[in-house]
């Protein structure tokens, strides 16, 4: 075990294990996340926005199976950073399966490997999400938690950034196995930066952890959905503009869709419009974890929320008849990059603060599934919206769910902080 420092020491190296983390593991995240590269890729190989859709479903479904086991074993556990960062390095092994994918695979069958590497990331990128928000949980107390958040994706976005534009000035459209082996390795380096963490020690009147089963965290996390409490409020605006990421990956091609056509764009348009995306939630990032540190998350929650209302109005506006352009897409992007860091940037923390803190495993772990199974839904509704009744009814729907998701959070009451 490794020696205990002083407090204000062990804030200081999580905080800069936080910041290495958002460096190397955020830029390799944020290519794979961003609704462009991904979504062209499998266009690309599949030909359809309703099979895009459906990969992303099924890649969100399986993320939805294991957030209630992690937050099962690690609350089992007093000590939880191992076996945290083990979940994390397993879910970097099908970024690499899916580099040798793209650089070896062909035939008819490679659609159908590509559909399973994104299921055995979703699994894996379900069960890392509880454990390392429960481990900065354990590493960074609430009123800098913000911060944290906020340095980690502005660094870490910085680089994705640099990265999208490198990849697009290319000008290679069949550079995607680089593009998944940068992933890897950044995201792998990233996990490793996290050893440098050092759990807060338990309190000593602290009771034991619990020996449940799996069936008793189920029940928990099942009653938690269902009890009216603030975190319920929450978890129902969360959901909407979940299921409003329905039109997140097809954004970017909506200066390629002609009719009822749709060709997968350009390298050099996919890195321009994955720096602007990039490049939105970096400059807003640091600040606003700021503002959440100061005024509250659920302030800020609410900021992004219309913010990101206001960025899928362009793209509804364009589908009204307003002229399409690459500067209103540029625009619009842009917006919908602030409203959506915004969102999730607050949301992370109001999981952890909404509740008691020995119950933190079953509040992500709820947030997680409810989360990836409206994901895995609306993906599958987005794609054949897009498909078969074209981007207006895809940003109509997006921009009703963004307003029922203000409406509700409007009912949120900001909650007591910590020291």
């Amino acid at each position: 075990m490794s020696e205990t420092l002083p407090r204000s020491a062990a804030m200081q190296r999580n905080f800069l294990a936080q910041i290495l983390h958002g460096t190397f593991g955020q830029a390799g995240q944020r290519l794979i996340t961003a609704p462009t590269f991904m979504p062209a890729f499998l266009l690309g190989v599949l030909g359809s926005e309703f099979l895009v859709g459906l990969c992303r479903s099924l890649q969100a479904l399986s993320a939805a199976l294991s957030p209630t086991l992690a937050a099962h074993l690690l609350g089992q556990r007093q000590r939880i950073k191992g076996l945290a960062i083990g979940m994390a390095f397993l879910a970097r092994m099908p970024l690499l399966l899916l580099a040798l994918l793209a650089a070896f695979g062909s035939g008819p069958l490679l659609g159908l490997w590509i559909g399973g590497a994104l299921v055995l990331f979703g699994l894996c990128q379900g069960a890392q999400q509880v454990a390392l928000n429960l481990l900065r949980a354990r590493a960074i107390r609430p009123g800098r938690r913000g911060a944290a958040l906020g340095a980690r994706n502005f660094f870490g976005g910085l680089a994705a950034m640099a990265l999208a534009l490198w990849l697009g000035s290319r000008g290679d459209d069949n550079s995607y196995s680089l593009f998944f082996s940068l992933a890897f390795g950044l995201t792998a380096l990233g996990v490793a930066s996290l050893l440098l963490t050092q759990e807060t020690p338990p309190a000593p009147q602290a009771p034991p952890p619990r020996n449940h089963r799996l069936k008793d965290t189920l029940g928990e996390v099942w009653r938690l959905t269902q009890t009216p409490s603030p975190f319920r409020t929450f978890l129902g605006s969360y959901g909407f503009t979940c299921t409003a990421r329905m039109a997140l990956p097809f954004y970017i091609l909506f200066l390629t869709t002609s009719g009822s056509a749709t060709t997968a764009p350009k390298a050099e348009l996919i890195g321009l419009l994955s720096a602007v995306w990039i490049g939105a939630a970096v400059l807003s990032r640091l600040p606003l974890g700021l503002l959440a540190d100061a005024i509250g998350g659920v302030r800020v929650y609410r900021l992004g929320i219309g913010t990101w209302f206001v960025g899928n109005g362009v793209f509804l506006a364009m589908s009204l008849g307003v002229p399409k352009s690459l500067t209103a897409v540029v625009i619009g992007l842009a917006i919908l990059g602030v409203g959506s860091a915004a969102t999730e940037l607050t949301a992370q923390n109001l999981v952890l603060e909404l509740g008691a803190n020995d119950a933190a495993p079953q509040r992500l772990s709820a947030t997680t599934t409810v989360a990836q199974f409206l994901v895995a839904l609306s993906q599958v509704l987005g794609g054949a919206l897009l498909q078969f009744a074209g981007f207006l009814a895809l940003a109509g729907t997006a921009g009703l769910l963004l307003f029922l998701a203000l409406l509700r959070a409007g009912h949120l009451s900001t909650p007591l902080r910590g020291p």
